[in-house]
Formats: structure tokens, sequence, C-alpha cells
């Protein structure tokens, strides 16, 4: 079967179907912002794709020029590949494509019949799926318009992005390493999408970082390059009537020069790509994106964060506590936690003030392995009479400030504190505490004392664990484990045993 040409070779086609004679290597070079380098490697692609070299003729002195009489070979090879894509799909498959192309061509309309034909099932399968689509667009305040030119959906610029963006939660950052598009029910999502486009993303991408001296991490960056994907295709798919909102005074207000500066310079290198012109309105959109999605700078340090920040370090601390207190657990103590926090409240005020969503893909995985802290953490939100925007905040959002308190959580259970029960003398002593803790160095020796002076020790100190040489009758329900005084390596093996079981 012939493969399916690039973008970029696409265009190399058109442009060599609509001139007239030879054209050269420079021209088509200029023509796609490449090098001639490029174009060679281009054209030696497409015929080998095509299965013939005669499909672009190479003269020296000359240029290329393409054989007329070969089209027909990608109009057939089209319609082949389009037919084996659409008749593979599944109804709910089919629904998901269509309404993601309804959304990357609105305002502009199409015909029932048009759509008919481009999925390969009837008129009825159609009006079918447009009603089933109808229903999801409501959630997004989006509406579909039915008129004798046709049908499409209708809507705020904003809120058909947000509608696109939640369903390309899981867009591959490229199209060779992405565990996503070796999974068949995911790549039907992308079909819509160019591969080029994503290299140039990817490439732009790895510009800001370097200007900002900066990684964007995960999952920013994927909200940001599906944000630029989206931008790209609805400006090629000449959506310019697309129904802007005004924005406010504060969505124009510019609080870091530095990353603003860099939206404009994303502007730029898009309006080079694509040859046309961004609406300005778009560079303020990027700005939010970049500012809310928690730059880390080389130094660890929040691009943009400044000591006036004291309402989420307020917020973030009233959060720990409240977790803290239904959870009987000492969060507050975690200083990292702390920081952590602190850094991504940050970033989600901004999202929040923006109206900016992320995704998390593990997020029913999250809910399911982590209920419990879930619950607490959503009910210490929804609680909090003192910030009613914590209300609104979304089960993604809150998924990923789950993982922070859970990770917390493991650490403090994993940091036992230990209590040597030891009878054989103080040298003994000191080296059965020095193995202990040479072997579990997260562990806190709380004591090291005679079977005389248990019962003080425990009724003055959490322990969590009680080694000791000789057999003991607590009062008290913890665990014991007896070791040599040496505690080898199946002493070790026996107190790993008894910690997994607790």
């Amino acid at each position: 079967m012939v493969e399916n040409l690039t973008v970029r070779e696409e265009k190399i086609v058109t442009f060599l179907a609509q001139s007239d004679g030879y054209v050269s290597a420079n021209r088509l070079a200029d023509f796609l912002n490449v090098s001639q380098k490029t174009i060679y490697r281009d054209i030696t692609s497409i015929k080998k794709k095509m299965g013939s070299d005669d499909f672009i003729k190479q003269s020296q002195g000359k240029g290329l020029q393409l054989d007329v009489s070969s089209l027909h070979i990608i109009n057939h090879h089209n319609i082949e590949y389009r037919q084996t894509f659409f008749l593979g799909m599944s109804a709910t498959e089919r629904r998901k494509h269509l309404l993601i192309l309804l959304l990357l061509q609105s305002p502009q309309e199409t015909s029932i019949k048009s759509l008919s034909e481009y999925y390969y099932v009837s008129n009825a399968s159609i009006v079918n799926d447009l009603r089933s689509i109808e229903k999801q667009l409501e959630i997004y305040k989006l509406t579909m318009i039915r008129s004798h030119k046709g049908t499409y959906v209708n809507g705020k610029e904003k809120d058909i992005r947000k509608m696109l963006m939640y369903i390309l939660e899981y867009m591959p950052v490229s199209f060779q390493e992405n565990p996503y598009l070796d999974r068949e029910s995911y790549r039907y999502m992308f079909e819509e999408f160019s591969q080029d486009d994503f290299e140039f993303i990817r490439h732009l991408l790895k510009d800001v970082e370097n200007m900002l001296y900066a990684n964007i991490k995960d999952p920013y960056y994927i909200n940001i390059f599906t944000h630029l994907v989206i931008l790209i295709k609805r400006l090629r798919n000449n959506s310019f009537k697309a129904e802007y909102e005004v924005l406010q005074e504060k969505d124009t207000e510019i609080k870091n020069e530095q990353i603003f500066q860099v939206a404009q310079y994303v502007i730029k290198k898009i309006n080079q790509y694509i040859s046309l012109k961004v609406p300005e309105i778009e560079v303020f959109y990027i700005y939010q994106y970049l500012i809310s999605c928690g730059i880390e700078a080389q130094e660890n340090v929040i691009i943009g964060l400044t000591a006036n920040n004291s309402k989420e370090k307020v917020m973030t601390l009233e959060l720990i506590q409240n977790v803290s207190q239904r959870m009987k657990v000492d969060f507050i103590s975690d200083i990292t936690l702390q920081k952590n926090l602190f850094l991504h409240m940050c970033s989600l005020l901004k999202r929040v003030e923006y109206d900016i969503s992320i995704y998390n893909p593990l997020l029913q995985e999250i809910k399911k392995e982590f209920s419990v802290m879930f619950d607490v953490v959503q009910n210490s939100f929804n609680d909090q009479k003192n910030f009613p925007v914590w209300q609104n905040i979304s089960d993604d959002e809150i998924s990923y400030i789950v993982v922070y308190f859970q990770a917390s959580l493991e650490k403090q259970s994993s940091v036992k504190r230990v209590l040597i029960v030891c009878s054989s003398g103080i040298g003994t002593s000191h080296l059965l505490k020095t193995r202990v803790k040479n072997a579990f160095p997260e562990w806190e020796i709380v004591n090291t004392v005679s079977a005389n002076h248990i019962t003080q020790v425990l009724e003055n100190e959490k322990i969590d664990l009680v080694l000791t040489t000789i057999h003991l009758n607590l009062q008290k329900d913890i665990p014991t484990v007896l070791v040599s005084a040496l505690f080898n390596k199946l002493d070790i093996l026996k107190v790993k045993n008894i910690v997994t079981a607790i």
C-alpha cells in the first residue's frame, strides 16, 4: 500500500501541480521556509511513497516538475486510506472524531450529505451522531446550528477550545515516541492534526524553555502544547469569524514582562510558520498559559513568583491544617510539602483566574487508589468559607494536590520511631543501634534502654516499633521483633517482614 504523504510533502505536490513548467528547489524552499536539502529529501520520500521515480521530474538547471498523469495515484490512495480508516471506527469513535472535526471547523457549515460521504455511513447515522454530540455541547455553553447552508457548532472561541482541550487530554507531543499513539483507541483522535505541526510546536516550546532558562513540566507542557496545536489548526481552517471574548482589564494586565515577550515571540514564529496573521488577542492567551503553568527555573524557583504571594501562603497553610485535622496526621511539620504545595497553589490560582483547565489522565486511578485522601482533600476545599474560589476547583486539579499529600503520608509512614531494648551491655547496645541505623537510615532511634525502663519510655514517647534482644511481654499493642545483638541479615529480613505487615 502507498504510504501517506506528510503535510509538507502534500504542499510540495500541490505547489508543483499548480505551477506551469519547472520550479526551482530554491523557490520551493523559500515557500515552505525550509532548506533546499530538506526539499530534496522530501522529493525522494514522495517518489518512494508514490512508487514511481517519474512522479516528479528533476532536470539539472531547470528544477522540478510534477508528472500530472500520475496524480490519479494520490487520489486513489486517499480514498483507499480513508475507507480503511473510517470503516474501522466504532460509532463512539466516529462521534468523537466528528465532534473534533466540527469544533475545529467552527463556525464553517457542513452538510449531512458531505459528512455521510466522508465517514462512509448513512445520512440517518450522521443525524443520530449529531443528536448525541448536541447534548455534549451544552456542557460547554455551545450550540449546534442547523440551517439551509448546513450544520455547524456555534459559541465563544474560548469555550470551543476548552472542549477541544478536554477531548484531547491525551495529546501526544511526538508522533514518533508516544505510548498513546500505539493504542488504536486513541489514534483516531489525532487524525485531523499534522505531524509537521507537532514537530514545529515541540521545537518552539524548546525555544521557550531556553529563553526562560527553565523547564515546562507535565501536565502544563501537554496543556500549552495542545493549546498551540488547536490554535494553528483553527487558523488554518480559516476560523477568523471566531467569536472572541472582549478581554477584561485583569486578562490584559502584564505582571511579568519576560514571559509576555516570550508569548510575543511564540506568536511571531506561528505567523511565520503558517503564513497567516494571528489575531492580536492570542498573545494574551499564550501569556496566560505560560504564567499559569508553574515554569520552574533551573534553581527550582517559580518564574513570576514574588514576595507578595501572601494569599497563596495563607491558602496553602489552611489547606494543610484542614487535611491534617481530618486525617489526624501531622502534615504541618512537612516543610517539603509546604513548599511544593505553595508553588502549585500559585499556579492553580492563576489558572482559576484565567479560566484555564488542566486534565489528569490518571484521575480515575488516583480516585480509586487514594480514595480516602481524595475525599479528604476535596472536602477540605469545599468547606473553606474564607476562599469561595476553592469550591470551583475541578477533580483534575484536586487529584494533583492529592498526590502531594499522599507522598507526604507515605514518607511519614516509612519513618519509624524505634525503641531498642538490649541487656548485653552499653557497647553491644551501641553496636546494635548503629547497625539498625545503617540498615534503616530513615528511622529515628528514640532510645536504647534495658527492660527495666521500657514502661517509662512507652508512656512518654510515641513508639512505632520495638527491637529487642530479650523476650518481652508488653502491655501496649506495639509491634515487637526479637533480634540478635549483632543484627545480622536474618534479623533485617525479619524486621522488614514485620514492617510490611504493619
